[in-house]
């Protein structure tokens, strides 16, 4: 796979109102947020790197936002995977 960049430097500025969710707050809906929920499980099973996975997303999303989203998800989504096999590696060592 061959990667290249396009921009150097992106700020994403949504600060969500207390009534709202961050998906809201970058403008996307309750329905797409299940999408990109979905496109990300795609991506992460179909990739083994997070380049890899991040590369499949910006092929699947619709603009800069959702791209955002996605990513905050996946490395939230990856963090909490490492979290679990820390632990899982812990108990074993434990046992």
């Amino acid at each position: 796979m061959q990667y290249r960049t396009i921009m150097t430097g992106l700020i994403i500025d949504a600060v969500p109102s207390p009534n709202e969710t961050y998906f809201e707050a970058l403008g996307i809906s309750m329905e797409r947020n299940e999408q990109l929920c979905d496109i990300i499980d795609e991506c992460y099973e179909q990739t083994t790197t997070y380049p890899e996975a991040i590369a499949c997303i910006s092929r699947k999303v619709d603009n800069v936002q959702e791209l955002a989203y996605a990513i905050f998800h996946l490395g939230a989504f990856a963090g909490e995977k490492r979290a679990r096999l820390e632990i899982m590696n812990h108990i074993e060592k434990a046992a």
